[in-house]
């Protein structure tokens, strides 16, 4: 089952990562409940932020630098990026920090993940799946 919901996700190893309980990148019955929950539509907007900015911090510091901003670049445009563009994607990164570090401090900490989510108002759409 698991090879139908992520074979094409970019994303598919953070999310083994993520939603593994024992950090193993295997899911358990629980593991994938708790899954399926986040990406329900019924879930609500702040447990859902609270999932993808784990999603997106690749290094699991507990804030988004450049570094994982350039990741969550890099596996959307994954089949699309050519050698000449790669350097757009660290422009990309740091105006999307410069963007959403309401605090100045160089990072995107998770609540202003959260209310630069709030303007997005696809994002709960986005971050969905349905069976």
């Amino acid at each position: 089952m698991e090879n139908l919901l992520m074979e094409h996700n970019p994303f598919r190893s953070r999310i083994r990562r993520v939603f593994s309980s024992k950090k193993d990148d295997c899911f358990s019955f629980e593991d994938l409940l708790d899954y399926a929950s986040a990406m329900s539509d019924r879930c609500p907007s702040t447990v859902k932020s609270a999932w993808a900015f784990k999603l997106y911090d690749f290094d699991e510091d507990g804030q988004l630098g450049l570094d994982d901003i350039v990741h969550v670049i890099k596996a959307l445009t994954e089949y699309r990026t050519t050698t000449e563009s790669r350097i757009d994607v660290n422009q990309i990164a740091q105006i999307v920090l410069d963007d959403m570090d309401i605090e100045s401090n160089s990072y995107i900490s998770q609540s202003a993940f959260k209310h630069g989510l709030e303007k997005m108002p696809d994002f709960e759409h986005s971050f969905t799946f349905k069976i």
